[in-house]
């Protein structure tokens, strides 16, 4: 039996069968063979293997015990055939189409805004024949602005039907105290059904308030937009600028930050936050920076790191972005991480470039990618590795994805900040990585003196295949 999902240019793909019974082909991680095909044609192509997850985890069978996978680079829009071929000969044949493009999506009716307007609440949505699509009358930028007296500039609110099949294009939201946008009627954990949402052209500005009294940064996880809904689906936020919290993140290093949340760990405004969504969420070609001296604690991300929640959940694709000015974590792929790809993002002044803290089911893909500068704070140069890995919670084991690494680069340190340390780097032999695939990435190391100069380091690693890398 087999299942898949879609998004513009991925199929996941989730398949039982035995465990495998040979070793890996050449070049491949093991597993069932995958290949595919437009619908029609007769000429396959080669994607990476489907690796096998046993579902065990802390000495327990705590998951389906399955092969998960995906077709990467698809035409959106367009029907394929993915074949599943296990070692023992016998092959399952699925069918599946991408998403169609946002530009060819149909449109059943238009809300036309003014120039400028107060915050909206939208309680209806639209079908998959036809979406509800929010847009400028004048045919520029609209603005909803909360002019710091309200909590949201944009609630979609789903207590009594569903929302969904909903664009905002060309619109800036500013002014909020909390979030600019709210996916849902509240701030806490719910079930409202939301989904199919696209930001296209949008502009973020201006959120956040004081996270205490007298307090600079601002409250942890305000965000430009936000859900607590656990049934939160579909979501792409495309070509947006996020960018100028009203308050910003507190460093690793700002003794404010201590005595603003009791923690030096940063806290304050990010971009995206979806609490225990259901995921399937694309978020491309957007550039997520701080601006005027502050900083954002992570671009995305949730609270629920070590669990099988987290963010972004399962079956998303995260590319195209860029992502300056960040404190703790460049982007936060952190908890569940089923089927999640990260490609082809651009990584500067940041802590992190890409947080791994930890990966529960997998398979993650991380290609592409480019690291700049790696800083710690606004003032200060020294960062840290551009992945960052964790497996225990206590005496619980959050680890076993199957994480493929490849064809990134980064880069030397430009003028006199610094660049990122390393690929990775282990932290104690109880955080060391297992079922990772390290292949052709291209790293200048800028560690600190007496640490040694390699691109990827992990003595008691279990399962991992680490070659080609520079």
């Amino acid at each position: 039996a087999g299942a898949t999902m879609s998004t513009y240019e991925t199929i996941s793909i989730e398949f039982t069968a035995p465990p495998p019974t040979t070793s890996a082909r050449a070049g491949q991680s093991g597993g069932c063979r995958l290949r595919y095909r437009r619908y029609g044609s007769t000429a396959w192509q080669d994607a990476l293997d489907l690796p096998y997850d046993t579902g065990e985890r802390n000495g327990i069978a705590a998951l389906p015990a399955q092969y998960r996978g995906a077709a990467l680079l698809l035409e959106p829009g367009t029907l394929y055939e993915i074949s599943a071929i296990h070692d023992d000969k016998s092959e399952h044949v699925l069918t599946a189409r991408t998403r169609v493009d946002v530009s060819r999506l149909p449109i059943a009716r238009t809300i036309k805004l003014p120039e400028r307007s107060a915050p909206l609440t939208v309680r209806e949505g639209g079908s998959a024949q036809g979406y509800i699509l929010y847009e400028p009358a004048g045919g520029r930028r609209a603005i909803l602005d909360a002019r710091r007296l309200g909590d949201y500039c944009l609630a979609l609110d789903a207590r009594e039907r569903p929302v969904r099949f909903v664009i905002f294009r060309n619109i800036r939201f500013t002014g909020a105290l909390r979030h600019c946008v709210l996916l849902g009627s509240s701030e806490r954990g719910n079930a409202e059904d939301i989904g199919d949402i696209i930001f296209d052209n949008c502009d973020f500005d201006d959120w956040s308030s004081p996270g205490a009294v007298g307090c600079r940064y601002g409250e942890n996880l305000h965000s430009g937009i936000y859900s607590a809904s656990t049934a939160l689906e579909n979501v792409t936020v495309q070509a947006c600028h996020f960018h100028d919290p009203a308050f910003g993140a507190n460093s690793w290093y700002a003794d404010e930050g201590v005595a603003c949340t009791g923690t030096n760990h940063p806290e304050g405004p990010q971009c995206i936050t979806f609490k225990r969504s259901v995921g399937g969420h694309v978020i491309r070609y957007n550039t997520f920076e701080a601006g005027r001296g502050v900083r954002f604690n992570d671009s995305m991300g949730e609270t629920g790191n070590f669990s099988d929640a987290g963010f972004p959940a399962a079956n998303c694709d995260i590319y195209g972005n860029i992502v300056r000015g960040v404190n703790d974590d460049g982007i936060e792929i952190e908890g569940r991480d089923q089927n999640i790809r990260i490609w082809n993002n651009l990584f500067d002044d940041c802590f992190h470039g890409i947080a791994l803290a930890p990966s529960y089911r997998g398979p993650v893909y991380i290609w592409g990618n480019i690291g700049l500068r790696s800083r710690s704070g606004r003032t200060r140069a020294r960062g840290q590795n551009f992945l960052k890995w964790r497996r225990m919670s206590g005496n619980t084991d959050w680890s076993g994805a199957h994480v493929y690494i490849f064809n990134n680069t980064l880069l030397p340190p430009i003028d006199r900040n610094r660049g990122f340390k390393q690929l990775y780097g282990e932290a104690s032999p109880e955080e060391s990585i297992r079922n990772w695939h390290v292949w052709n990435n291209l790293v200048h190391n800028d560690q600190e003196p007496g640490r040694p100069e390699v691109a990827f380091e992990d003595p008691h690693g279990v399962n991992n295949d680490i070659r080609n890398n520079i």
